[in-house]
């Protein structure tokens, strides 16, 4: 559903291509950055503020580099000093 709402805003286009087993569905981003400008205006009223708290892991994007490491509340995610760890699906957990 996530994907269909970005191909519908022209951020991302896909494809479908034979894979090993039947299709698999090849993403590919649009643009390399977007960027949001929010008007200004008149201090906004306390009723029409949204505050929310994020997980440390539900980041879209990162720049790692060794040493690193990244956990979650059980256990260490991928193997550290690996960079490669911050982009497994367990870094949600994080």
């Amino acid at each position: 559903m996530h994907l269909a709402v970005l191909e519908e805003a022209g951020l991302v286009r896909s494809e479908f291509v034979p894979g090993q087993r039947g299709r698999q569905r090849v993403c590919q981003r649009v643009f390399d950055q977007v960027r949001v400008e929010l008007p200004r205006g008149e201090a906004p009223h306390e009723r029409d503020i949204v505050e929310t708290s994020l997980p440390v892991g539900a980041y879209a994007d990162a720049e790692v580099a060794p040493t690193c490491g990244l956990a979650g509340p059980d256990a260490i995610i991928g193997m550290l000093d690996d960079p490669t760890a911050f982009y497994e699906p367990a870094h949600l957990g994080a």
